[in-house]
């Protein structure tokens, strides 16, 4: 027996072929533009919670220069919440800042200073971001 070959089936199976196709582009160009949306996400997190990091240690050190007996404190600078610390003797500080977003995104910064004679001096600056 013979097999023959319909127009029509023929259509329907290139129809079919191409659709297959043409879903396949399609969700792998929706699951790329889900991964760009989320990594862009994820980015601006990371900036909000350097930006806070930054804020905490711009706050520690002010108040560092204004009292050279600051010992730290916990502040949110806007969602970011922040843990100073501060330790060191005579001239001589470490200024810690650790913030942190959503309990995921961290940011820390450490600050060498030396705070006298005024205007205080940062002789290092070290951030890291997770």
């Amino acid at each position: 027996m013979k097999l023959r070959s319909h127009p029509a089936v023929v259509a329907l199976i290139t129809v079919i072929v191409i659709g297959a196709i043409g879903l396949l582009v399609g969700l792998f160009m929706i699951t790329s533009a889900i991964d760009i949306v989320q990594t862009g996400h994820q980015e601006g997190k990371s900036i909000e919670t350097f930006a806070g990091a930054d804020g905490c240690m711009e706050h520690a050190l002010d108040t560092l220069n204004l009292n050279s007996s600051y010992v730290g404190e916990s502040i949110t600078v806007g969602n970011v919440s922040c843990d100073i610390t501060v330790t060191g003797s005579g001239t001589t500080r470490t200024v810690l800042a650790s913030a942190t977003l959503d309990s995921i995104y961290t940011t820390v910064i450490q600050v060498e200073v030396t705070i006298s004679p005024k205007p205080m001096e940062i002789t290092d600056w070290t951030e890291t971001t997770n």
